[in-house]
């Protein structure tokens, strides 16, 4: 049995590859500083893996999604509504 792509499933491989500008550091991309976290929703929940690459993340990221700090180190990163 097939499992169904969720819309957090196509946030996760649109952004995951993205770079990452932080610490100075080359050659990184988003997934070096998130994991996914398997909650079933629309919306992707990510654990942050280093407190200071949010930053670098919403810069990353730009305005294509919102990203809401849900509790201390874990983010839900959603699209940006277009209005």
């Amino acid at each position: 049995m097939e499992k169904k792509e969720t819309e957090a499933d196509k946030i996760w491989e649109e952004i995951k590859d993205r770079p990452i500008d932080i610490f100075g550091l080359t050659n990184k991309k988003v997934s070096d500083y998130i994991v996914k976290i398997g909650i079933p929703d629309e919306s992707l929940h990510v654990k942050l893996l280093v407190g200071a690459a949010i930053v670098g993340l919403e810069q990353s990221l730009g305005s294509d999604y919102d990203i809401e700090l849900a509790e201390q180190q874990y983010l839900i990163i959603s699209r940006a509504s277009k209005e």
